[in-house]
């Protein structure tokens, strides 16, 4: 596997939210440990500038809107772009559609802060980006898929050809179910956990998203955890079914 580096094209939005305004949703935990430890992960281990992450840490219905805007801005046709989200979620059933929760979203009306997943769809089609990756990782969050793909690609042999083809990519710590903001050692979620020890610890140079992805799920579920990560594509008109990879330094 010949893997050239490419720290220049490689951009992230970390986005965590542990303390929210209205007192009616409960805080989390380790929302912004999550999203800290990652931008170590990235910076030290993978192909990563410092400069090219942008951080939210209790972000606000505009600094989301913002980070998205910023990180297409930045973003060009040869880049790959990591979007990261820890906070809450919430589904209405009545409307079957699903929300991200701001640090300021109001809890009388889902409308009201809130940040609908056709609103969230919008501005990740807008990234002119060759790989988008969506790690979700709240509540409900399966809602963002909009097409299955249960194809898992092994990482070293299709790298070359795969990722030259576009791809908008996501893998979500659950379905349309709860998730937990506590994993087994209590500093970070079931999924961050997971995800943190497979790419700390990669058994090859590159590891693609829908390889990540089984690992994370095999993790979660061989723990007992009753939450089940997925993973799936989204912007049709945008993916050619090619893979984002992570790759190491």
């Amino acid at each position: 596997l010949s893997i050239a580096e490419s720290h220049d094209n490689n951009y992230a939005l970390l986005i965590g939210i542990d303390n929210y305004i209205d007192s009616n949703w409960q805080d989390l935990d380790n929302a912004i440990n999550d999203v800290t430890t990652l931008k170590t992960i990235l910076e030290t281990d993978y192909q990563y500038k410092k400069e090219n992450i942008i951080v939210l840490k209790d972000a606000r219905y505009n600094d989301i809107l913002q980070g998205l805007k910023s990180i297409a801005e930045m973003a060009d046709k040869d880049s790959n772009v990591l979007i990261y989200y820890a906070g809450h979620g919430y589904y209405d059933y009545k409307k079957n559609t699903g929300y991200w929760l701001p640090s300021d979203a109001e809890s009388n009306t889902v409308k009201s802060g809130s940040i609908e997943s056709r609103t969230i769809l919008d501005y990740l089609q807008k990234i002119p980006s060759k790989h988008t990756l969506l790690l979700a990782d709240s509540c409900f969050s399966g809602d963002l898929i909009q097409k299955d793909r249960s194809l898992i690609i092994p990482s070293n042999r299709y790298f070359l050809s795969l990722s030259k083809k576009p791809s908008r990519q996501i893998i979500s710590a659950g379905g349309l179910e709860s998730v937990n903001d506590k994993g087994w050692t209590g500093e970070h979620s079931v999924f961050a956990e997971s995800l943190f020890s497979i790419l700390k610890y990669p058994n090859q140079k590159a590891i693609s998203a829908s390889e990540l992805a089984l690992q994370i799920r095999k993790k979660v579920k061989n723990r007992g955890s009753s939450q089940t990560p997925a993973y799936g594509r989204f912007a049709r008109n945008h993916d050619q079914d090619g893979e984002f990879f992570f790759v190491k330094k």
